[in-house]
């Protein structure tokens, strides 16, 4: 009877444990989703302010559009169809929340400045905060399953 519980603590300590490490990994994760929003902001404040006023600069659709037209001028550049054709063709069925009309409008009469510095950092910043946010679904979801087979 002793042995049984034993056994039983320490499957509950390893369970624990490994809880823990997966609480403290969505914890960094959460972390660095803050980390990519706050430097978004900042470089779309320079190379296309007009962005935020127009949609939610965060959403799938906003950044995969951002990870493949990062400013104002490659917006611009793009063209009405390429645009439109990101949006819609990613979107999944979903409307976008700002139009390709609105976009092309504030991209034309945009105060934000030329920077293909900027414009790399801003698609790779948007890129990864994709693949961080869904790293956070994976882990959240792994978390959930083990508590619910565990209880």
């Amino acid at each position: 009877m002793l042995r049984h519980e034993t056994l039983a603590n320490q499957s509950f300590s390893t369970d624990l444990a490994e809880l823990r490490d997966l609480a403290r990994r969505r914890e960094r994760l959460t972390d660095q989703v803050t980390r990519l929003k706050g430097n978004m902001k900042r470089v779309l404040s320079v190379i296309f302010p007009e962005l935020e006023q127009i949609t939610g600069i965060f959403t799938k659709s906003t950044l995969r559009l951002l990870s493949q037209y990062p400013s104002a001028r490659a917006i611009r550049d793009a063209g009405h169809q390429a645009v439109a054709a990101s949006l819609i063709s990613r979107s999944r069925g979903k409307k976008p929340v700002a139009s390709v009309h609105m976009l092309m409008t504030a991209a034309g009469s945009s105060v934000g400045l030329s920077s293909p510095a900027k414009e790399m950092i801003l698609k790779q910043e948007a890129y990864l905060l994709l693949h961080v946010e869904e790293q956070i679904k994976e882990t959240t979801k792994f978390m959930m399953r083990m508590c619910s087979e565990r209880m």
